[in-house]
């Protein structure tokens, strides 16, 4: 919501640098009291660490950029097809089995995206292939930090995600600036703030407990999206997008259920 509010005002670049370089102050604050500015670096899967780091950072980018022009649910009902491209992607590269049950998941998870997004209806807009591809990045930077769990402490995985995006992210600084206000300013120090506080629980989380325990839990952000759309923002999405989100629940619930 707050990447939605800023984005009238500001270059997608400069809110996704914000929200990463503000995400370095907590952590770096912690590093240092904890005396671990040294040892928060080690890790034994370098190549899983920056992989995952640009799935989170190019799914920044694309959420926050369609955040402009769709509304808060619209984007948020899309990027969750995510749980069932999890699947999708254990299959191919983790080798697991996909019961009937399953494949009938995935088809209503695509079928309500696309219920939503409309393609060849009035009012469908490229844009909606962002939150689309977003859930591609989301699903396989929630496989790497499944893998990552086994090897790494979750602040570490915390420090290489927002040092990486806030190194990757400068280089938009170039192709447009603004100056922010002090309620601007104030906003991106929060992004970035509840950016580290909430990947810091999801990463731990995920070394903690198996996703099929989590999942049903993160459906609790499309309620909070269509209500803060309401809210904040004046969008009341239809009754197609309803519907659309009520499948892909659906869908993500039995692909859950299945895996337990």
């Amino acid at each position: 919501s707050i990447a939605k509010h800023l984005g009238r005002d500001y270059p997608v670049g400069q809110i996704v640098w914000a929200r990463y370089a503000a995400s370095l102050v907590p952590i770096g604050l912690y590093a240092a009291g904890a005396g671990r500015l040294r040892t928060m670096w080690a890790t034994r899967r370098p190549d899983l660490q920056v992989a995952r780091a640009a799935f989170v950072l190019l799914s920044t980018y694309l959420v926050f950029a369609a955040l402009k022009s769709i509304a808060l649910a619209h984007v948020t009902s899309i990027i969750f097809i995510s749980p069932i491209l999890v699947a999708l992607l254990a299959v191919m590269l983790l080798g697991e089995t996909m019961t009937t049950l399953r494949w009938v998941a995935v088809l209503l998870g695509f079928a309500g995206a696309l219920l939503i997004i409309r393609p060849g209806f009035e009012g469908f807009s490229w844009i909606m292939l962002m939150p689309l591809a977003a859930a591609f990045t989301r699903a396989a930077y929630v496989l790497t930090t499944r893998a990552l769990g086994g090897f790494d402490d979750p602040f570490t995985t915390l420090l290489y995600s927002a040092v990486i995006g806030t190194a990757v992210s400068s280089v938009t600084l170039l192709f447009g600036w603004r100056s922010p206000d002090a309620i601007g300013g104030a906003l991106m120090a929060l992004l970035g703030l509840l950016g580290a506080v909430s990947h810091f629980m999801m990463i731990r989380a995920y070394a903690l407990a198996p996703s099929s325990a989590l999942a049903p839990f993160t459906y609790a952000e499309l309620a909070w999206s269509v209500f803060f759309g309401i809210v904040l923002f004046g969008e009341h999405p239809d009754a197609a997008t309803l519907a659309g989100v009520a499948i892909i629940i659906a869908s993500g619930m039995i692909v859950i259920r299945t895996g337990r």
